[in-house]
């Protein structure tokens, strides 16, 4: 049985992109992101935080992280502690993949 669409939680989206030269994984990356959320919160597991694998791009390291609406100035707080620099914040997936094609292209 599935929620309601008016009691499902609401998704953010978040561009970001690694400050550091160095090219990590994603699943290093989404365990330092994981890791700082940690240390400034206790809890981890209701945020739905997880980063989209699929979507990080390692060359430039840019990615997507997705997050619950109502934890998204506490996973911002915790990344101004780490070198990891959010570029836009969007309800919308495509929005997000938009803002990163454009950014790619301006590098280009």
């Amino acid at each position: 049985m599935s929620l309601k669409p008016s009691l499902r939680p609401n998704k953010r989206y978040i561009a970001f992109r690694l400050e550091e030269k160095a090219y990590y994984d994603a699943k290093e990356i989404s365990k330092s992101i994981i890791e700082a959320y940690s240390k400034l919160n206790k809890d981890c597991s209701k945020t739905g935080l997880r980063l989209l694998s699929h979507e990080f791009n390692k060359n430039k390291q840019i990615g997507i992280i997705v997050i619950n609406r109502e934890y998204l100035n506490k996973l911002k707080e915790s990344l101004e502690h780490t070198k990891i620099k959010t570029l836009y914040t969007s309800g919308v997936i495509n929005k997000v993949k938009k803002k990163i094609d454009s950014i790619v292209l301006k590098e280009e």
